[in-house]
């Protein structure tokens, strides 16, 4: 009689610990977990609720509970929870996770690889944008996580370095100690990562490849300079755009406002660009001898 069991958990005082922890069990026992959180909760058993949400793949509670009581696994827990989310393909899903849990390296690099994808495909860039200014606001609140952990942190050695200063200048100067401390461990973990170490570069490149577009669509008579000037400044970008994409642009503006020169070395990189295939290389051969047996390729 659930129904019965429900009614009664209501009316157990918690200093019946065992009685609780019994419900608890029955209730886990044909998968009413949260009737079963409930009744562990009540008893003070917060490890065993954890475990019950677990088993009963409640993942998102378990890690709530477990950031509620402070558990050790935690880790353990967001791991499998991030992990079964992620198999599901539920990554929007993770990357909430992830923040909530002050992982925010972890969900800098999930919102970068979904924004990869994104650009990959071509069909938005505007999403990719946004996806790479999340991961990078996330890098951001990673580095500040870090440098308010150090802030927390006196050091009893730099306060006997300081020994011969002032409070109000050993004060201070600890501070910059620390705040430098902070700094260069943020940025040796980030040295394996180049989404940490430059976290702004992938939302730049899709930013100046979208104001190119937009500048070449819109513009009439020199205004397309302005289009030619943005789509140079994408060779610092090719990382995350590609040769191909960034030279094409190059080659496009260029040929609508005038700097032939800079349309055919454009070219040129186009028809040697390493991951074209040979068939695309041709074409690209055969528009730049269609285009400059016209016009001499000069700016």
């Amino acid at each position: 009689d659930f129904d019965g069991l429900r009614a009664l958990l209501t009316k157990v005082p918690e200093t019946d610990r065992s009685l609780l922890v019994s419900l608890g069990e029955k209730f886990k026992s044909v998968g009413l977990a949260e009737e079963a959180v409930e009744a562990l909760h009540k008893a003070g058993e917060i490890q065993q609720a954890v475990e019950c949400c677990v088993d009963l793949n409640q993942w998102a509670k378990a890690v709530e509970l477990a950031e509620e009581a402070g558990l050790s696994h935690i880790d353990a827990l967001l791991s499998k929870y991030a992990t079964k989310l992620l198999d599901a393909g539920q990554r929007n899903e993770a990357v909430d996770l992830y923040r909530r849990a002050g992982k925010h390296a972890d969900s800098a690099r999930l919102l970068h690889s979904m924004g990869e994808e994104v650009m990959s495909s071509g069909a938005n860039p505007l999403r990719a944008k946004q996806l790479f200014v999340l991961a990078a606001l996330e890098v951001e609140n990673f580095r500040k996580k870090n440098l308010s952990a150090k802030a927390g942190d006196g050091t009893g050695g730099t306060t006997t370095m300081l020994g011969g200063m002032t409070m109000a200048t050993a004060a201070q100067a600890t501070a910059t100690v620390q705040t430098l401390s902070a700094l260069i461990d943020a940025d040796s973990q980030a040295q394996d990562n180049k989404i940490l170490d430059n976290a702004w570069h992938s939302a730049e490149a899709v930013h100046f490849y979208m104001l190119a577009q937009r500048q070449l669509y819109t513009a009439r008579g020199q205004g397309i300079v302005e289009a030619f000037i943005t789509a140079l400044r994408l060779r610092q970008y090719e990382d995350v755009l590609g040769s191909a994409a960034v030279n094409a642009l190059i080659a496009l503006t260029g040929l609508h406002c005038g700097f032939n020169q800079q349309a055919s070395n454009a070219f040129l990189r186009l028809e040697k660009d390493e991951g074209a295939s040979a068939d695309r290389q041709d074409a690209f051969s055969s528009v730049a001898v269609d285009v400059f047996s016209r016009i001499k390729p000069e700016d």
